[in-house]
């Protein structure tokens, strides 16, 4: 699994990020948590019944108001579950779901 993201301010990409492997949660944010956006991709090699490999890929981007974060959770994400990764904004107003665009090759 490989998960790449980036948040910026203006056109100064800057990625702060951290990963939760307990929790399975990557998350994104600006520099000094300033008003932004985010975008990220992930990927997923897995084999199936059959021996072939599967590959599945996600992404998404969310605009971040100051102060928040982009959370991206990937705890039921499988090959078997292509629609198992999902993503969120969390600020101090609580928190606001992210559309996640998923294929499956």
């Amino acid at each position: 699994m490989q998960i790449n993201g980036e948040a910026r301010t203006g056109n100064s990409p800057v990625v702060i990020g951290s990963l939760n492997e307990s929790k399975k949660r990557v998350s994104f944010t600006t520099l000094g948590r300033k008003k932004g956006k985010a975008i990220f991709s992930a990927e997923l090699q897995a084999e199936n019944s059959n021996g072939q490999v599967v590959e599945v890929t996600a992404g998404a981007k969310a605009k971040l108001p100051k102060g928040s974060q982009l959370i991206v959770d990937y705890a039921k994400w499988s090959s078997s579950k292509p629609k198992g990764l999902t993503a969120h904004v969390k600020s101090k107003k609580g928190s606001k779901p992210v559309k996640v665009t998923t294929f499956k090759q």
